[in-house]
């Protein structure tokens, strides 16, 4: 995936298709802490649900 640009913007739908990771560690305070790292094989833009479908709609 590092060398497609899928094309998304901040707020976007996005379909992933591929491996969750999950990664342990200690911080720097010695508390146990963790981040969770999506490799992806595949990235899409999904359409993002109306919210005033069904308003335009009653009023037609």
């Amino acid at each position: 995936m590092k060398d497609v640009d899928p094309g998304l913007a901040k707020g976007d739908f996005v379909k992933v298709t591929g491996k969750l990771k999950a990664d342990f560690y200690l911080s720097r305070e010695g508390k146990p802490t963790g981040t969770l790292l999506i490799i992806a094989f595949e990235a899409s833009k999904i359409a993002k649900p109306a919210a005033n479908a069904g308003a335009e709609n009653a009023a037609a």
